[in-house]
């Protein structure tokens, strides 16, 4: 990588102002970062705060956009296995990745961040209730858009000169994850 004292806390704003990505501090088969928070609902229908969400704040709206690209993906999923406990999701675990917004050049970030309306359509789309405590809590199927965070990964990865890795990601992802997406209400 190009500067190997980077990780991607190196974006995260310094005060607690700025642009805000919110992740899933628990997750399985894949990570959730998003914007807004999926809705979560009563048993009555009234909307309920969401629950088991941190948030991480960008003093850049694009750091934050780019960011939200590459920590839905397969590579900060793997990332997240190697250092993680496979189970819970904290700031630590995805601000210590070695790559990030920062490790591109602005011409890089421009043709990632081309992919985030294809994503925010992608993560709507696959918008999962499940049933909790009498509650139904959204979440995002990011398992269902990788068709545009695989793009994402791949062209940061070829960015920092690591595209040969892209097959051990690919490998290690299929080991970890064995389930069937097409019902999957994680």
């Amino acid at each position: 990588m190009q500067d190997q004292g980077y990780r991607l806390k190196n974006e995260f704003a310094p005060a607690r102002k700025g642009h805000d990505l919110h992740f899933k501090q628990t997750a399985y088969n894949w990570l959730t970062f998003c914007v807004d928070q999926p809705p979560a609902y009563a048993s009555d229908g009234d909307i309920v705060s969401q629950t088991m969400y941190g948030t991480v704040k960008f003093s850049d709206q694009e750091k934050r956009n780019l960011s939200l690209l590459l920590a839905n993906g397969k590579f900060m999923f793997v990332w997240w296995i190697v250092i993680g406990d496979d189970f819970h999701l904290t700031q630590n675990g995805f601000a210590s990745a070695p790559f990030g917004p920062g490790q591109l050049t602005s011409r890089q970030q421009r043709k990632i961040l081309s992919l985030l309306p294809e994503l925010e359509s992608a993560m709507t789309e696959n918008l999962v209730f499940k049933l909790n405590a009498g509650k139904n809590i959204g979440n995002y199927n990011l398992a269902r858009c990788r068709h545009v965070t695989d793009k994402a990964d791949r062209m940061c990865l070829e960015a920092v000169g690591l595209s040969d890795l892209w097959e051990e990601v690919e490998l290690e992802h299929a080991w970890v994850v064995r389930t069937s997406f097409g019902d999957a209400k994680e």
